[in-house]
């Protein structure tokens, strides 16, 4: 038991040294690969040691082009044979690894390259395929495997996430900035405060005003006419004592 441990390990890292040709973008892996990135798929792990469920929806996806087809990189660590950059492409339209369909390679890589270095890899999925993985319900799984048996996985994308799947952000930011348009009246017409109610206040205190000063006029207009009232009344008083003193014309005498 412990020989067969031993021998298994060793096996690992003798596959990891002698990795010779890696996909780019790659299945779990920042950046561009290594060649410690290398994997060595097959039927039952067609990304080699890579937890597909786990990277699925972290690995960056290259997108399906207008024309069906997918462009990504085979990058080789070794020269010859061995480095070959030419490869099958098989897809799991679920992104679980299982059900996998061949692809049709338009472009393929060099088998027997002179030294290190890439090439683009063109490939189109099988006639009728969805891509149905992912939490965004739209990714597949693709494994690309060289002539050599290196190679590894790639995430591709199919069209628009399916509805309801990618989550919405800013809601409340947008939220609140459709709350703020209202508020500054940008939106919405403000509502009318009691500013006018008290521009009407202003106008009935006018009139009140008007109406008092009217009542003023009319009131001295009164004391005018009563003025002149009493002035001729006293005139005519003067006028009948006059009358008492004269008879005839003439003035009588010892009266005053």
């Amino acid at each position: 038991m412990k020989y067969f441990t031993t021998a298994s390990i060793l096996l690992a890292l003798v596959a990891h040294v002698s990795a010779h040709a890696m996909v780019n973008p790659a299945l779990g892996v920042k950046g561009a690969p290594q060649r410690g990135d290398t994997q060595r798929p097959n039927n039952n792990n067609p990304c080699g040691n890579v937890n597909i469920a786990l990277k699925l929806d972290s690995s960056k996806a290259t997108p399906v082009r207008a024309d069906g087809t997918v462009k990504v990189q085979m990058i080789n660590f070794n020269g010859g044979k061995d480095g070959s950059r030419q490869v099958a492409v098989q897809v799991s339209a679920n992104g679980s690894g299982k059900n996998l369909k061949n692809a049709v390679v338009k472009k393929n890589g060099n088998p027997n390259p002179s030294g290190t270095g890439s090439d683009d890899i063109v490939f189109a999925l099988a006639a009728g395929t969805k891509c149905t993985g992912g939490k965004s319900g739209n990714l597949c799984l693709v494994s690309l495997k060289t002539t050599s048996g290196f190679g590894g996985c790639t995430v591709v994308s199919q069209g628009s996430p399916a509805p309801g799947s990618a989550p919405v952000k800013n809601n409340g930011q947008g939220q609140n900035q459709q709350n703020g348009l209202n508020q500054n009246g940008l939106g919405q017409a403000p509502k009318p405060q009691n500013g006018g109610q008290q521009g009407q206040k202003n106008n009935n205190g006018q009139q009140q005003n008007q109406a008092n000063g009217n009542n003023g006029k009319s009131n001295q207009n009164t004391t005018v006419n009563a003025g002149k009232g009493k002035g001729k009344q006293s005139g005519n008083g003067q006028g009948a004592r006059k009358d008492y003193r004269y008879k005839n014309g003439q003035k009588k005498q010892g009266r005053r």
